[in-house]
C-alpha cells in the first residue's frame, strides 16, 4: 500500500521482503508523474518474514526546518530515522531496549507529538 505524507510531498512504499526496504516516492504535481526520491536499506532483521512486511507504521515529522521519517522495526527493538531534509536521505538508529523482543505480532504504532521533539513508539 502507499502511504502519503502528511503534507502530500511524499509517498512511501514498503517492501515485502521483511521490511528491510522502503522506496520514497516525491509527488509530482496534479496531473504529473512522481519520481523516485530514495530507495533504502534500512537493514531490520528479517530472518523468517522475508515475503512479509515487519512494519506498517511510521511518522513523518516537520520540525525547526528539518524533515525526518521514523520507522519502527517490528523484528527487533530498533527505530530507524530517516533525514530527508536537504534531499540526500540519511539513517540513524536508536536501539529502544536490550533484551527480548517488545513488538506484540512484529508491528508497532508510531505517532509524533506534534509540535514537539518526542515520537511515542508503542511495544518499549
Amino acid at each position: 500500500d502507499p502511504f502519503p505524507s502528511p503534507d502530500g510531498k511524499y509517498i512511501v512504499l514498503i517492501a515485502k521482503n521483511g521490511g528491510t526496504s522502503v522506496r520514497i516516492l516525491r509527488t509530482g504535481k496534479p496531473g504529473e508523474k512522481s519520481t523516485v526520491f530514495a530507495d533504502l536499506e534500512l537493514g531490520f532483521d528479517s530472518r523468517g518474514l522475508e515475503d512479509a512486511t515487519t512494519f506498517n507504521d511510521y511518522a513523518f515529522i516537520e520540525r525547526g526546518g528539518k524533515s525526518m521519517i521514523v520507522f519502527a522495526a517490528g523484528t527487533e527493538n530498533k527505530v530507524a530515522i530517516v533525514d530527508i531534509t536537504d534531499g540526500n536521505p540519511r539513517v540513524s538508529y536508536v536501539t529502544l531496549k536490550e533484551g527480548d523482543l517488545t513488538a506484540y505480532k512484529n508491528k508497532r504504532q508510531v505517532e509524533w507529538a506534534v509540535g514537539t521533539d518526542f515520537v511515542w513508539v508503542d511495544g518499549t
